[in-house]
Parts: C-alpha cells; sequence; structure tokens
C-alpha cells in the first residue's frame, strides 16, 4: 500500500507544481499587499522570506519559508542541493527553488509575476541587461547588484514596445553571484526600447 501511495505521490506532485505556475499566468498581483503576502515584507532584497543568498543556512530554509509564505506546501522536491516549493492559496501565486552552496542557500528563484516598479521603487536604477538575442518576443534580464548580491529579473516584450511600470516580472533570481562583469552583459543605458538593447547585443551602431 505504501508503494502505492508513493507512485502516486511521484505523478501528482509534479502535476501541481505544472499547474500553480500555469495559473500565475493569468494572474495580475496587487502592487503592494499581495507582494508582501508571499515573503517581500519579510527582508528587503536581495533577501526574501528571511532568506539571504550566501549567508541563510541551507537547513533553516524550510522552516523559514514556513514562516513567510502564507498556505505553504510541504517542498514538492527536496534533494540535499535544491528545495522546490509552491504556495497554494497565496495571491498572487508563487512557486520557485532554493539552491544549496555548500553549507548556505546560494541562490534563490521565484516563478512570480510583479510590477517592474516595485523594484525600481526599491533597488534603484538596474545596474545591467542581459538580452536573449533573437528571442521572439523579446527576453530582458536585468540586473540589480547591491553589497555582493546579485537581484536578477525577467521581462518580455514586444520588439517596438518601451518600459513600462506596469509591466510584469516573469521570473526572480537572487544570487550570491554578480553578473555585470560577464562578457556580454550590457551596462544599464535607461528606459531604451528592448530592441535597441538587442542591437548593443548584436554590436550595432546605436544613435
Amino acid at each position: 500500500m505504501s508503494r502505492l501511495v508513493l507512485r502516486f505521490a511521484v505523478l501528482i506532485i509534479p502535476l501541481l507544481f505544472i499547474l500553480s505556475v500555469l495559473v500565475s499566468l493569468v494572474r495580475t498581483p496587487p502592487e503592494d499587499s499581495g507582494a508582501g503576502a508571499i515573503g517581500f515584507a519579510a527582508c528587503k532584497l536581495p533577501c526574501w522570506a528571511g532568506i539571504t543568498p550566501g549567508l541563510t543556512p541551507f537547513a533553516e530554509a524550510n522552516e523559514l519559508l514556513g514562516q513567510h509564505l502564507p498556505e505553504y506546501q510541504i517542498p514538492t522536491f527536496l534533494t540535499t542541493s535544491t528545495l522546490t516549493f509552491q504556495t497554494i492559496a497565496a495571491e498572487p501565486m508563487i512557486s520557485g527553488s532554493l539552491f544549496y552552496d555548500g553549507t548556505r542557500v546560494g541562490e534563490i528563484h521565484l516563478d512570480v509575476r510583479l510590477p517592474a516598479s516595485y523594484l525600481l521603487d526599491r533597488l534603484g536604477t538596474p545596474d545591467c541587461v542581459w538580452v536573449v538575442r533573437g528571442s521572439v518576443p523579446l527576453i530582458v534580464r536585468v540586473y540589480w547588484e547591491r553589497n555582493g548580491l546579485s537581484t536578477g529579473a525577467y521581462f518580455i516584450f514586444d520588439r517596438d514596445a518601451g518600459w513600462q511600470r506596469d509591466m510584469l516580472t516573469h521570473y526572480l533570481q537572487m544570487s550570491t553571484t554578480l553578473s555585470c562583469d560577464i562578457p556580454g552583459i550590457l551596462p544599464w543605458r535607461g528606459f531604451a526600447r528592448a530592441w535597441r538593447y538587442e542591437e548593443m547585443a548584436l554590436g550595432e551602431a546605436v544613435p
């Protein structure tokens, strides 16, 4: 009987995770209250839900998630190097993973919809940009580097669209790995249209 239950869990848990991600795609988050309800009120970015990359012991992460996330589920996937989780009643819904760096949490990955204004108001001017060249629609990663830590947000643009304060993130990443010195990363040049960043990434002249 226990083997039957285990097989059922192995099948149903990934399905629940996928469904939670799909539902999150159609939900628009409140500007502040929803973000606070999903761990952002616990501490300042790049810390989230009481977890700071490079500082928080990995062994304490599960307990911190339970303290700071509403309707936190038992981890959907837990190994010695990764903790994957989701919430089922938060608004907006959120899912993500924590990664082990040997002793502590090295990275936090969140599948969450947040308005760009939320990050700009808290982190200020971005430091650098990475463009997925040739992608349709255009994917742009924006990075803030503070106190030796990085916060990266993924945005999806129509090629001719400009930046909007209410445009939503599609992914958020906090890490001990700094990105702005990696070859191919562009310095922040302001709120230019996304295709201009792509032209810079391709080495084309931009007036």
